[in-house]
Protein backbone atom coordinates (compact mmCIF):
# COMPACT_ATOMS: atom_id res chain seq x y z
CA UNK A 1 0.00 0.00 0.00
CA UNK A 2 1.20 3.64 -1.28
CA UNK A 3 0.24 6.37 1.25
CA UNK A 4 0.68 9.79 -0.29
CA UNK A 5 0.09 12.99 2.07
CA UNK A 6 0.77 16.61 1.92
CA UNK A 7 4.67 17.48 2.96
CA UNK A 8 3.70 20.76 4.37
CA UNK A 9 1.20 18.79 6.31
CA UNK A 10 4.22 16.20 7.44
CA UNK A 11 6.62 19.02 8.51
CA UNK A 12 4.08 21.02 9.57
CA UNK A 13 2.91 18.43 11.83
CA UNK A 14 6.50 17.39 13.53
CA UNK A 15 7.54 21.19 14.33
CA UNK A 16 4.20 21.45 16.48
CA UNK A 17 4.82 18.09 18.26
CA UNK A 18 8.21 19.20 18.87
CA UNK A 19 7.15 23.06 20.22
CA UNK A 20 4.22 21.12 22.36
CA UNK A 21 7.46 18.55 23.61
CA UNK A 22 9.92 21.11 24.32
CA UNK A 23 8.09 23.76 25.85
CA UNK A 24 6.16 21.76 28.35
CA UNK A 25 9.11 20.34 29.61
CA UNK A 26 9.40 20.69 33.55
CA UNK A 27 10.73 24.34 34.67
CA UNK A 28 13.46 23.32 36.51
CA UNK A 29 14.41 21.03 33.46
CA UNK A 30 14.18 23.34 30.89
CA UNK A 31 16.60 26.04 32.78
CA UNK A 32 19.11 23.40 33.86
CA UNK A 33 19.48 23.01 29.71
CA UNK A 34 19.15 26.50 28.86
CA UNK A 35 16.00 25.71 26.85
CA UNK A 36 14.01 28.27 24.43
CA UNK A 37 11.30 28.55 21.85
CA UNK A 38 10.20 30.62 19.26
CA UNK A 39 7.65 30.91 16.34
CA UNK A 40 8.90 32.44 12.53
CA UNK A 41 8.07 32.34 8.89
CA UNK A 42 5.49 29.90 9.66
CA UNK A 43 8.14 27.01 11.38
CA UNK A 44 9.36 26.76 14.83
CA UNK A 45 12.87 27.26 16.14
CA UNK A 46 13.78 25.07 19.48
CA UNK A 47 17.21 25.93 21.14
CA UNK A 48 18.38 23.58 24.07
CA UNK A 49 21.63 25.74 24.94
CA UNK A 50 22.95 22.81 27.13
CA UNK A 51 21.85 19.66 24.88
CA UNK A 52 24.79 16.76 25.69
CA UNK A 53 23.20 14.91 22.53
CA UNK A 54 23.33 17.68 19.97
CA UNK A 55 20.07 16.40 18.73
CA UNK A 56 17.61 18.73 20.70
CA UNK A 57 18.12 22.26 19.00
CA UNK A 58 16.38 22.04 15.66
CA UNK A 59 14.45 24.77 13.54
CA UNK A 60 12.04 23.08 11.20
CA UNK A 61 8.36 23.49 9.48
CA UNK A 62 9.27 25.80 7.03
CA UNK A 63 8.65 27.02 3.63
CA UNK A 64 4.99 25.88 3.69
CA UNK A 65 2.59 28.87 5.56
CA UNK A 66 4.66 31.58 3.73
CA UNK A 67 8.11 30.96 1.35
CA UNK A 68 11.32 30.26 2.99
CA UNK A 69 13.74 33.15 2.37
CA UNK A 70 17.28 34.41 3.00
CA UNK A 71 15.91 36.64 5.09
CA UNK A 72 14.10 34.11 7.29
CA UNK A 73 17.50 32.27 7.44
CA UNK A 74 19.11 34.90 8.49
CA UNK A 75 16.37 35.02 11.49
CA UNK A 76 16.67 31.52 12.34
CA UNK A 77 20.54 31.79 12.77
CA UNK A 78 20.47 35.02 14.79
CA UNK A 79 17.69 33.10 17.19
CA UNK A 80 20.59 30.46 17.39
CA UNK A 81 23.15 33.31 18.12
CA UNK A 82 21.34 35.32 20.54
CA UNK A 83 20.83 31.98 22.76
CA UNK A 84 24.16 31.00 22.24
CA UNK A 85 23.43 27.88 20.72
CA UNK A 86 26.55 25.85 20.00
CA UNK A 87 25.42 23.90 17.45
CA UNK A 88 21.27 23.74 15.39
CA UNK A 89 20.11 21.89 13.05
CA UNK A 90 17.72 22.87 10.43
CA UNK A 91 15.45 20.74 8.67
CA UNK A 92 13.83 21.48 4.95
CA UNK A 93 12.21 19.80 2.84
CA UNK A 94 13.77 19.63 -0.64
CA UNK A 95 10.95 21.61 -1.88
CA UNK A 96 10.68 24.07 0.86
CA UNK A 97 14.55 25.17 0.08
CA UNK A 98 14.82 28.56 -0.71
CA UNK A 99 15.41 30.07 -3.28
CA UNK A 100 19.67 30.40 -4.38
CA UNK A 101 20.22 28.21 -1.09
CA UNK A 102 23.36 26.74 -2.66
CA UNK A 103 25.00 30.32 -1.96
CA UNK A 104 22.47 30.85 1.69
CA UNK A 105 24.02 27.99 3.26
CA UNK A 106 27.68 28.66 2.37
CA UNK A 107 27.12 32.33 3.45
CA UNK A 108 25.45 31.49 6.45
CA UNK A 109 28.37 28.79 7.83
CA UNK A 110 25.61 26.21 7.05
CA UNK A 111 26.65 22.53 6.69
CA UNK A 112 24.71 19.62 4.67
CA UNK A 113 23.53 16.87 7.68
CA UNK A 114 21.44 13.34 7.52
CA UNK A 115 18.97 13.08 5.16
CA UNK A 116 15.36 11.49 7.41
CA UNK A 117 12.48 9.59 5.70
CA UNK A 118 9.19 9.62 7.40
CA UNK A 119 6.88 6.28 6.90
CA UNK A 120 3.15 6.49 6.76
CA UNK A 121 0.09 4.09 7.06
CA UNK A 122 -3.53 4.51 6.34
CA UNK A 123 -4.79 3.96 10.06
CA UNK A 124 -7.57 2.59 8.52
CA UNK A 125 -5.61 -0.03 6.60
CA UNK A 126 -6.53 -3.76 7.39
CA UNK A 127 -4.16 -5.63 9.84
CA UNK A 128 -3.42 -8.18 7.24
CA UNK A 129 -1.59 -6.08 5.09
CA UNK A 130 1.38 -6.59 7.46
CA UNK A 131 2.80 -9.78 9.60
CA UNK A 132 3.05 -8.65 12.79
CA UNK A 133 5.06 -10.99 15.02
CA UNK A 134 5.09 -10.88 18.81
CA UNK A 135 7.14 -12.71 21.40
CA UNK A 136 4.55 -13.94 23.68
CA UNK A 137 6.58 -13.02 26.85
CA UNK A 138 6.19 -9.42 25.76
CA UNK A 139 3.51 -7.20 26.42
CA UNK A 140 2.22 -4.15 24.85
CA UNK A 141 0.23 -1.54 26.69
CA UNK A 142 -0.43 2.09 27.25
CA UNK A 143 2.18 3.69 29.88
CA UNK A 144 0.41 5.16 33.16
CA UNK A 145 1.64 7.47 35.11
CA UNK A 146 3.20 5.87 38.04
CA UNK A 147 5.26 4.34 35.11
CA UNK A 148 6.46 7.41 33.12
CA UNK A 149 10.55 7.63 34.66
CA UNK A 150 11.16 3.73 34.11
CA UNK A 151 9.37 4.86 30.62
CA UNK A 152 11.38 7.75 29.68
CA UNK A 153 14.55 6.21 30.82
CA UNK A 154 14.18 3.12 28.78
CA UNK A 155 13.39 5.53 25.22
CA UNK A 156 16.63 7.55 26.41
CA UNK A 157 18.71 4.12 26.37
CA UNK A 158 17.36 3.14 23.44
CA UNK A 159 18.66 6.61 21.72
CA UNK A 160 21.73 6.04 23.43
CA UNK A 161 21.22 9.72 25.64
CA UNK A 162 21.74 10.55 28.92
CA UNK A 163 19.17 10.91 31.66
CA UNK A 164 19.89 13.39 33.74
CA UNK A 165 17.13 16.38 32.68
CA UNK A 166 16.15 14.57 29.51
CA UNK A 167 14.27 12.17 31.81
CA UNK A 168 11.90 14.49 32.99
CA UNK A 169 11.28 16.35 29.98
CA UNK A 170 10.58 12.86 28.55
CA UNK A 171 8.51 11.62 31.34
CA UNK A 172 6.44 14.70 31.25
CA UNK A 173 4.81 13.52 28.09
CA UNK A 174 2.91 10.99 30.07
CA UNK A 175 -0.60 12.10 30.65
CA UNK A 176 -0.21 14.94 28.61
CA UNK A 177 -3.19 15.47 26.50
CA UNK A 178 -2.88 14.79 22.93
CA UNK A 179 0.05 11.98 23.31
CA UNK A 180 -0.01 8.64 23.44
CA UNK A 181 2.90 6.77 25.19
CA UNK A 182 3.33 3.01 24.77
CA UNK A 183 5.73 0.43 26.92
CA UNK A 184 6.70 -3.10 25.91
CA UNK A 185 7.01 -4.72 29.10
CA UNK A 186 8.92 -8.40 29.58
CA UNK A 187 7.57 -9.17 33.21
CA UNK A 188 8.00 -6.15 35.10
CA UNK A 189 10.61 -4.34 33.11
CA UNK A 190 10.19 -1.98 30.12
CA UNK A 191 11.98 -2.93 27.72
CA UNK A 192 11.37 -0.89 24.62
CA UNK A 193 9.30 2.43 24.74
CA UNK A 194 7.28 5.06 22.03
CA UNK A 195 5.38 7.79 21.57
CA UNK A 196 2.70 8.90 19.50
CA UNK A 197 1.21 12.11 19.62
CA UNK A 198 -2.37 12.47 17.55
CA UNK A 199 -2.75 15.91 15.43
CA UNK A 200 -4.82 14.32 12.35
CA UNK A 201 -6.08 11.11 10.93
CA UNK A 202 -3.01 9.67 9.40
CA UNK A 203 0.60 9.95 9.79
CA UNK A 204 3.38 10.61 6.56
CA UNK A 205 5.56 9.98 4.46
CA UNK A 206 8.73 12.00 2.96
CA UNK A 207 12.20 13.02 2.86
CA UNK A 208 13.67 16.01 4.05
CA UNK A 209 17.43 17.11 4.27
CA UNK A 210 19.24 18.30 7.53
CA UNK A 211 21.22 21.28 7.45
CA UNK A 212 23.82 21.90 10.77
CA UNK A 213 24.19 25.82 11.61
CA UNK A 214 27.18 26.38 13.98
CA UNK A 215 27.15 29.96 15.03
Amino acid sequence: MTTRVDVGLAEQSEAEALFDFETAAPGATADALGMDATRLGGGVALSMRHDPTQFWSKALGFGFQEPATADLVDEVCDFYRSRSTPVAVLQFAPSALPDGWADIHVRANIQPGSTWVKLARELNASADDAEVRLDPALRVAPVEPGQAASWAATMLRGFGMPEEHLSDMVASLVGRPSWHPYGVWHGDQIVAAATMRVRLGFTVQYERRNWVFRP
